[in-house]
Parts: structure tokens; C-alpha cells; sequence
């Protein structure tokens, strides 16, 4: 089986991208959709916006919560 991304970069502070892959086909497309309809479903509440293209999603977050939400797993 494929892997479901290729890599996920940071673009900034509030902000990454996760490519799915170099290549522009139905495959690709269909793993953004499987991806940003699980982000989105997950309700996080550190996930701002996710915004899907053809071949990569960009996650908008808000890193205050997401430490609160990386924390609030460790302590249990």
C-alpha cells in the first residue's frame, strides 16, 4: 500500500503544508480528499483551516492550542 503523504513541511508558525505527492493524477487528488475530510471531521480544536489543492493540504492551526492539546495527552 502507498503511503498516504509524502512529507509535511512547515511553512510558518501557524501553518503546514502536507504533500501527497509530486504527481498530478486521481490518486493523488483522492488522498487530499481522504485527508481533509478526516482533518476536518476530527474536530481539533487547534486545526484553524484546512485547505485542500490537488496534490497537498495546508493546515492552518493555532500553536497555543495545539501545545495545550500535546500537553493535556502527555499528562494522561
Amino acid at each position: 500500500m502507498d503511503a498516504l503523504y509524502s512529507h509535511i513541511e512547515k511553512v510558518s508558525e501557524t501553518a503546514l503544508l502536507i504533500r501527497i505527492s509530486k504527481e498530478l493524477n486521481a490518486a493523488t487528488h483522492k488522498k487530499v480528499k481522504l485527508i481533509t475530510k478526516v482533518l476536518e471531521e476530527a474536530r481539533f480544536q487547534w486545526v484553524v483551516e484546512v485547505v485542500p489543492s490537488y496534490a497537498c493540504v495546508m493546515v492552518y492551526l493555532n500553536p497555543l492550542l495545539l501545545e495545550k492539546s500535546i500537553n493535556a495527552h502527555l499528562i494522561l
